[in-house]
């Protein structure tokens, strides 16, 4: 299955009790087959609002969200594609090009944001993976 920058995942990981949705915010890097992903999660008191999400924003989204950038990390795509034929992870819509634009500002702007994903990530934008 080829992955692609704004790509949206369905994952339940044997972490998580209900499935969470992730973006990938960069096309994938040949070198090592990963690209770079966020997590959607419920807002809630305390939560990281560099970026929140409303009803509109996705299908799935009902209710107010934010990107979890603390939790934003480097997916093996080899992996993910084996979580997809295992059934734990489902391929839904895509990302619009201007929210996936906000989603990468707080990726840099966060003050959760790892320093790796945002080292990652820039070298990404870089290579022209953005």
């Amino acid at each position: 299955m080829p992955f692609h920058i704004g790509d949206y995942f369905w994952v339940q990981t044997r972490l998580e009790p209900v499935e969470h949705l992730w973006i990938l915010v960069t096309d994938p890097n040949p070198i090592n087959n990963s690209a770079i992903w966020v997590n959607v999660t419920t807002a809630r008191l305390g939560s990281d609002r560099t970026k929140v999400l409303n009803p509109g924003d996705h299908p799935a989204i009902r209710h107010e969200s934010v990107i979890f950038y603390s939790g934003a990390k480097l997916v093996d795509l080899t992996k993910l594609e084996s979580l997809i034929q295992a059934g734990v992870a489902r391929k839904t819509a895509n990302c619009s090009r201007s929210l996936l634009a906000e989603i990468q500002a707080g990726l840099l702007n966060s003050k959760f944001t790892s320093k790796r994903i945002q080292n990652s990530f820039k070298a990404e934008k870089a290579a022209g993976r953005t």
